[in-house]
């Protein structure tokens, strides 16, 4: 070997020593810690005596898990957001973090334990129902509890009961539901179409409720021209009449008396004229 060759074997062996270490640091640091913190805490919620306090440490856990899968997916994330989910109580969150497990598993002895254990923890003794968006969702919310968008898709796992479903489009329309499970429906799969609309502003009406009974606008109680014509003109005639009916009747000159055809003539035609007027008043009025 010469010297030239030996030099330069001794200035690259120390730099071939120092890659594995290089590589491990590359790795980012946080979604590790965060995945560490995340499983300290799934496992520290067992042994909380209060309700409150079991809920936060699992709250905490997934957060953990959360962000460390957004720094850095894995499967072990995933898993462990699936499983806090499903210590909380969402199922349909549970499943839908078990799908991006699988999305990056790894096949090892270890994921195929936790798979195995997951099929059975999240989807037996449930409904599946998966969601017919008609666009790219971005936000999908179960009861309150956030699905992993890159889930939204896929079949996810429910409890029998009614399940608020709240959901908003990429073009920020939004879509508000129930989902009824029947207990007849569990073991099945089932798929749930969503609509999305637009997103009412603070006070803007929906144009999709049944509109309202309208109060209906009060009567019109002002007499018309008509109306007050017809009552004066039947009031005159019946004046004018009754004026030359008593002349007839109890006038000095009076050829024909009351007890003659002319005069009994005279009073029928004097009451119908007053009657038919009066009628006419009121059929107006009305």
């Amino acid at each position: 070997m010469s010297w030239a060759r030996a030099a330069t074997w001794l200035v690259g062996a120390p730099l071939l020593l120092c890659l594995p270490s290089f590589a491990a640091s590359a790795a980012p640091p946080r979604a590790a810690d965060d995945l560490a913190r995340g499983e300290v805490l799934l496992r520290a919620a067992s042994s909380e005596a209060s309700p409150s306090d079991r809920r936060k440490t699992l709250a905490s856990a997934l957060a953990h898990f959360e962000s460390s899968f957004g720094t850095e997916p894995s499967w072990p994330a995933a898993a462990g957001a699936s499983e806090a989910n499903l210590q909380l109580g969402s199922s349909a969150c549970a499943a839908g973090w078990y799908w991006l497990a699988t999305d990056h598993a790894d096949y090892s002895d270890r994921y195929l334990a936790w798979q195995a254990g997951a099929l059975t923890s999240v989807f037996e003794q449930r409904a599946m129902f998966t969601f017919e968006l008609p666009g790219p969702a971005a936000t999908l919310r179960v009861d309150g509890f956030g699905v992993p968008i890159g889930a939204a898709d896929r079949a996810l796992a429910f409890d029998v009961g009614a399940h608020t479903v709240l959901a908003t489009s990429a073009d920020g329309e939004a879509f508000q539901g129930t989902l009824e499970v029947a207990p007849e429906q569990v073991g099945g799969r089932y798929f749930f179409p969503v609509a999305f609309g637009k997103m009412l502003r603070a006070g803007e009406e929906d144009p999709n409720l049944p509109r309202g009974k309208t109060r209906p606008d009060p009567p019109d109680t002002s007499m018309s021209a008509l109306q007050i014509g017809t009552i004066i003109g039947t009031v005159a005639l019946a004046s004018g009449i009754a004026v030359g009916g008593g002349y007839l009747l109890f006038g000095e000159e009076n050829p024909r008396g009351l007890d003659t055809v002319e005069g009994a003539v005279v009073v029928v035609t004097e009451l119908l004229v007053i009657g038919a007027g009066t009628l006419i008043a009121l059929l107006s009025d009305g």
